[in-house]
Parts: structure tokens; C-alpha cells; sequence
């Protein structure tokens, strides 16, 4: 059985464009794009959801994100699926 590829339609109206990707810390590009990488293995796309996710909310998104991802873990059955 052959297996469909996956195609990602970029919607015109995307919030980030690459000269905003620009304004983006490193810091916050690198751990950005690797938790994007859990939805796709493509870095331009990666980067884009990236940008996307720190334009439309806050600058400190994956930080906050990752505090948040360890006060479930805390709790009791709160690990999520990808947890180890």
C-alpha cells in the first residue's frame, strides 16, 4: 500500500513574515522550531509556525509553554503521550 504524502498549504495570511523572523531571538528561534519540529521535519515550515506562534501571542511563548508543560508533569497522571 502506498502512502500518501502529507501536503502543508501555507495560507496566504500567515501572521509572520520573513522580515519578522528576523526580530526573533536565537534563543527563542532554536527552541521554537524544535517543538514545532513534533508537526513537521521541515525547518522553513518549522520556522514559519515558529514566528507564527511568538507574533500572534507573546515573545516568551515557548518559555511559558515549557513551564507549563512541567507543572502537568508534576501532577499526578498528567504526563503527556510524549513524555518518557
Amino acid at each position: 500500500m502506498k502512502k500518501k504524502k502529507l501536503k502543508i498549504k501555507i495560507k496566504k495570511g500567515h501572521i509572520s513574515k520573513p522580515d519578522d523572523w528576523k526580530k526573533i531571538p536565537d534563543r527563542t528561534v532554536e527552541k521554537g522550531v524544535k517543538v514545532e519540529y513534533e508537526h513537521t521535519k521541515n525547518y522553513k515550515t518549522a520556522r514559519r509556525i515558529m514566528a507564527d506562534h511568538v507574533i500572534e501571542t507573546c515573545p516568551a511563548y515557548y518559555e511559558e509553554l515549557e513551564k507549563m508543560e512541567k507543572r502537568l508533569e508534576k501532577r499526578k497522571g498528567c504526563k503527556g503521550w510524549h513524555s518518557k
